[in-house]
C-alpha cells in the first residue's frame, strides 16, 4: 500500500536457487530459512518455527500432541533435495537426539512429499508454517531436543541494493 507502483511476483526454490536469483539480480528480495552469513546479503528476521511431522491421517501418532523420536525410528522418512534448508535442520534434529529413520526417500518438492504422505509413503517434517489443512494428512510437532527442531525465516536482498527506496519499503515492511 505504501509502494503502489512496486508489483510482486512469487516464485518458489531451494535456499541454493534464492540466493543465486538474488545474487544474479533475478529478484529483489526473497524469504530464506535459516540463510548463511554473508555480508554481500542484508537480512530481517520475518518468523521463527518448529519442526512438524506429516504423516497419513490413518496414523497410529494422527492426533497426538507430538511425534516421538522412538516413531521416526521406525518410519519412512520423506525428505527433499540435500539443500533444503528443512532436511538440513530435520537430520540435524535426529542426529542430536542420536535417531535415524528406518529408511530415506528423497523426492523433490514440497507437494510431491505431501502427496507421499496422503498416499502412505512414509512420514515427513514440515516447518509448522507449511501445514496446510488436508483431511487425508495429520501433523503433530516433532518431539523437542535442545538446539534442533527449529528454523527461522529472513527477508534477504543484497547489500548494495538495500539503501534503495524499494528494499527500505521492504525491510520496513517486516519490522
Amino acid at each position: 500500500a505504501r509502494c503502489p507502483e512496486m508489483t510482486l511476483q512469487v516464485r518458489i526454490g531451494n535456499a541454493r536457487e534464492t540466493l543465486r536469483a538474488l545474487t544474479e539480480a533475478q529478484v529483489d528480495a526473497a524469504i530464506v530459512s535459516d540463510p548463511p552469513g554473508d555480508n554481500n546479503f542484508t537480512y530481517e528476521p520475518l518468523f521463527s518455527d518448529r519442526l512438524c511431522v506429516a504423516m497419513p491421517a490413518n496414523h497410529p501418532l494422527a492426533g497426538a500432541e507430538m511425534f516421538p523420536f522412538s516413531a521416526m525410528a521406525e518410519s519412512r522418512l520423506l525428505v527433499r533435495e540435500p539443500a533444503s534448508r528443512t532436511r538440513i535442520a530435520t537430520e540435524h534434529t535426529l542426529s542430536i537426539a542420536g535417531v535415524a529413520p528406518a529408511e530415506v526417500m528423497e523426492l523433490h518438492t514440497r507437494e510431491t512429499i505431501r502427496e507421499g504422505v496422503a498416499l502412505g509413503l512414509g512420514v515427513s517434517t514440515f516447518i509448522s508454517s507449511e501445514c496446510p489443512p488436508d483431511p487425508r494428512i495429520a501433523y503433530a510437532p516433532l518431539e523437542h531436543v535442545p538446539g534442533g527442531g527449529e528454523l527461522a525465516g529472513y527477508v534477504v536482498c543484497l547489500t548494495e541494493r538495500s539503501r534503495t527506496r524499494l528494499m527500505r519499503a521492504v525491510m520496513e515492511g517486516v519490522g
